[in-house]
């Protein structure tokens, strides 16, 4: 139970350092061409590394999981996350290339 506590805690971390490298290059990109849409990924960035944040706050505040103490759930928390982390790596990809 606590290695999936830590295993959420640190792809909540893995997905906020990729959100971070994604804010950098919107923010560059968005000065150069004032594109609502890159505006619109900029915001999406930073609610998805609020929420991030919050998971790791709450992991490290509580040292509990912040979703429930059931093991589904713990789960399904981790698997989510780590869908998260999938399509981060995909879109960091995708815009440094």
């Amino acid at each position: 139970m606590v290695d999936v506590m830590i295993a959420v805690a640190a792809v909540a971390a893995l997905n906020i350092a990729l959100l971070s490298v994604l804010t950098y290059i919107w923010i560059s990109n968005y000065r150069k061409f004032e594109s609502p849409h890159i505006l619109g990924l900029i915001i999406f960035a930073v609610a998805l590394a609020a929420e991030n944040v919050a998971a790791v706050y709450f992991h490290f505040q509580t040292m509990e999981m912040l979703y429930a103490s059931d093991p589904a759930a713990q789960t399904a928390a981790i698997v989510l996350r780590c869908l998260q982390l999938v399509a981060l790596v995909a879109l960091t990809w995708t815009t440094t290339r």
